[in-house]
């Protein structure tokens, strides 16, 4: 039991300390989805599920959803705001939502962004993944 609890311990860290954020991004575009009755539903594999709860860094770029130079709630997204799901021809894997536990500061350059990954399999209002308690890396 103890030797158990140790491994799944171990593989918890190793998850987090030793994926980079250009890894984590391939993990997370690795969803399958279908199109389903105007929502795309989301297939998550093994290796995305692993990271469900999980403290995750990513670098990507800040795309507002309301007009301010700080942000509490946002997306981030893996290509430039002109290249991004919303605006051009990315798919809605290469997306997560942000809720910053204090505003981060906007910026037109990419930014690591570091919180608790969610994983968002029912609610068709909001994108594939969440991350939650996010803070701005410098």
């Amino acid at each position: 039991m103890i030797a158990t609890f140790l491994l799944v311990f171990q593989l918890s860290f190793s998850i987090c300390i030793n994926t980079t954020t250009e890894d984590m991004w391939k993990i997370l575009m690795g969803v399958k989805y279908k199109y389903y009755k105007d929502a795309y539903i989301p297939q998550f594999t093994d290796d995305i599920k692993a990271y469900d709860g999980k403290i995750i860094t990513l670098k990507g770029y800040i795309y507002p959803l309301e007009e301010a130079s700080k942000h509490s709630i946002f997306m981030l997204s893996y290509y430039p705001v002109n290249m991004c799901f919303f605006c051009g021809g990315a798919g809605p894997e290469s997306v997560i939502e942000v809720n910053a536990k204090t505003p981060i500061t906007h910026s037109s350059k990419p930014v690591t962004i570091k919180g608790k990954l969610k994983l968002n399999k029912v609610d068709r209002e909001r994108v594939f993944y969440i991350l939650l308690s996010a803070e701005r890396i410098q």
